[in-house]
Protein backbone atom coordinates (compact mmCIF):
# COMPACT_ATOMS: atom_id res chain seq x y z
CA UNK A 1 0.00 0.00 0.00
CA UNK A 2 2.43 2.51 0.82
CA UNK A 3 4.87 1.56 -1.86
CA UNK A 4 1.99 2.06 -4.42
CA UNK A 5 0.91 5.41 -3.48
CA UNK A 6 -2.42 3.93 -1.82
CA UNK A 7 -1.90 5.30 1.66
CA UNK A 8 0.63 6.60 3.56
CA UNK A 9 1.72 4.40 6.10
CA UNK A 10 3.82 5.68 8.94
CA UNK A 11 6.85 3.45 10.43
CA UNK A 12 5.28 3.53 13.63
CA UNK A 13 2.11 1.30 11.88
CA UNK A 14 4.48 -0.88 9.93
CA UNK A 15 6.64 -1.41 13.39
CA UNK A 16 3.18 -2.20 15.16
CA UNK A 17 1.55 -4.49 12.64
CA UNK A 18 5.00 -7.03 13.16
CA UNK A 19 3.71 -9.42 15.14
CA UNK A 20 0.42 -10.30 12.70
CA UNK A 21 2.74 -12.94 10.44
CA UNK A 22 2.36 -16.33 10.15
CA UNK A 23 -1.26 -16.33 11.64
CA UNK A 24 -0.51 -13.44 14.73
CA UNK A 25 2.87 -14.11 16.60
CA UNK A 26 3.55 -17.52 14.60
CA UNK A 27 0.76 -18.70 16.58
CA UNK A 28 -1.29 -19.77 13.12
CA UNK A 29 -4.73 -18.29 13.99
CA UNK A 30 -6.05 -15.63 11.92
CA UNK A 31 -3.96 -15.04 8.55
CA UNK A 32 -1.76 -12.01 9.41
CA UNK A 33 -2.35 -10.66 6.50
CA UNK A 34 -6.20 -9.49 7.04
CA UNK A 35 -5.88 -7.69 10.48
CA UNK A 36 -2.86 -5.97 8.50
CA UNK A 37 -5.12 -5.24 5.84
CA UNK A 38 -7.98 -4.02 8.30
CA UNK A 39 -5.07 -1.38 9.33
CA UNK A 40 -4.99 -0.19 5.97
CA UNK A 41 -8.71 0.27 5.93
CA UNK A 42 -8.26 2.13 8.96
CA UNK A 43 -5.80 4.54 8.03
CA UNK A 44 -8.62 5.30 5.51
CA UNK A 45 -11.44 4.52 6.59
CA UNK A 46 -11.44 4.67 10.40
CA UNK A 47 -12.96 7.04 13.18
CA UNK A 48 -10.70 9.71 14.80
CA UNK A 49 -13.60 10.45 17.19
CA UNK A 50 -16.32 8.57 18.78
CA UNK A 51 -18.60 10.90 17.30
CA UNK A 52 -17.92 9.45 13.95
CA UNK A 53 -19.51 6.36 12.58
CA UNK A 54 -17.81 2.66 12.02
CA UNK A 55 -19.44 2.13 8.76
CA UNK A 56 -16.74 3.17 6.56
CA UNK A 57 -14.29 0.81 8.13
CA UNK A 58 -16.62 -2.25 9.31
CA UNK A 59 -18.57 -2.00 6.06
CA UNK A 60 -15.27 -2.72 4.21
CA UNK A 61 -13.57 -4.77 6.68
CA UNK A 62 -16.32 -6.85 6.38
CA UNK A 63 -16.78 -7.23 2.63
CA UNK A 64 -12.54 -8.21 2.72
CA UNK A 65 -13.19 -11.23 5.31
CA UNK A 66 -16.20 -12.28 2.84
CA UNK A 67 -14.27 -12.06 -0.12
CA UNK A 68 -10.84 -13.94 1.24
CA UNK A 69 -13.60 -16.81 2.47
CA UNK A 70 -15.05 -17.43 -0.63
CA UNK A 71 -11.33 -17.63 -2.13
CA UNK A 72 -9.72 -19.61 0.42
CA UNK A 73 -12.67 -20.85 2.36
CA UNK A 74 -11.42 -19.96 5.66
CA UNK A 75 -9.54 -17.42 7.35
CA UNK A 76 -7.53 -19.23 9.42
CA UNK A 77 -3.26 -19.52 8.99
CA UNK A 78 -3.05 -23.31 9.98
CA UNK A 79 -5.83 -24.25 7.64
CA UNK A 80 -4.19 -22.40 4.37
CA UNK A 81 -0.72 -23.39 5.26
CA UNK A 82 -1.37 -27.68 6.88
CA UNK A 83 0.24 -28.73 3.30
CA UNK A 84 3.22 -27.52 4.26
CA UNK A 85 5.62 -30.13 5.78
CA UNK A 86 8.03 -26.99 6.45
CA UNK A 87 6.79 -23.99 7.18
CA UNK A 88 10.63 -22.11 6.09
CA UNK A 89 9.71 -23.85 2.83
CA UNK A 90 10.39 -21.57 -0.25
CA UNK A 91 7.11 -23.53 -1.56
CA UNK A 92 5.03 -22.20 1.73
CA UNK A 93 6.04 -18.76 1.59
CA UNK A 94 5.13 -18.23 -1.92
CA UNK A 95 1.72 -20.04 -1.44
CA UNK A 96 1.26 -17.11 1.45
CA UNK A 97 2.82 -14.50 -0.63
CA UNK A 98 0.33 -14.80 -3.19
CA UNK A 99 -2.71 -14.86 -0.53
CA UNK A 100 -1.32 -11.39 0.79
CA UNK A 101 -0.99 -10.22 -2.92
CA UNK A 102 -4.81 -11.19 -3.09
CA UNK A 103 -5.41 -9.35 -0.04
CA UNK A 104 -3.69 -6.59 -1.29
CA UNK A 105 -5.23 -5.98 -4.11
CA UNK A 106 -8.85 -6.51 -2.52
CA UNK A 107 -7.54 -3.76 0.05
CA UNK A 108 -6.64 -1.75 -2.96
CA UNK A 109 -10.28 -2.22 -4.81
CA UNK A 110 -11.82 -1.16 -1.28
CA UNK A 111 -10.32 1.79 -0.56
CA UNK A 112 -12.21 3.23 -3.50
CA UNK A 113 -15.38 1.37 -3.55
CA UNK A 114 -18.08 4.39 -1.94
CA UNK A 115 -20.06 0.99 -1.22
CA UNK A 116 -20.43 1.34 2.83
CA UNK A 117 -23.24 -1.13 2.99
CA UNK A 118 -23.32 -4.94 4.22
CA UNK A 119 -24.55 -8.13 2.48
CA UNK A 120 -25.50 -8.82 6.37
CA UNK A 121 -28.73 -7.51 6.97
CA UNK A 122 -28.15 -7.71 11.03
CA UNK A 123 -25.36 -5.72 10.50
CA UNK A 124 -27.10 -3.20 8.56
CA UNK A 125 -29.57 -2.93 10.88
CA UNK A 126 -26.96 -2.52 13.66
CA UNK A 127 -25.89 0.48 11.89
CA UNK A 128 -29.29 1.68 11.56
CA UNK A 129 -29.82 1.71 15.06
CA UNK A 130 -26.29 3.12 15.96
CA UNK A 131 -27.30 5.96 13.66
CA UNK A 132 -30.37 7.13 14.41
CA UNK A 133 -31.91 5.77 10.89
Amino acid sequence: MKENGFLEISEEVIRASTPLGAGLGFCKEMCGCLPGAALAIGLRYGRSSTGQSRRPSWSRGAKLVERFRQKYGTVSCAEMTRGFADFSAPSRIRHCMEIIAFATREVATLLFEPDESFADPEKDAYFAKREGR
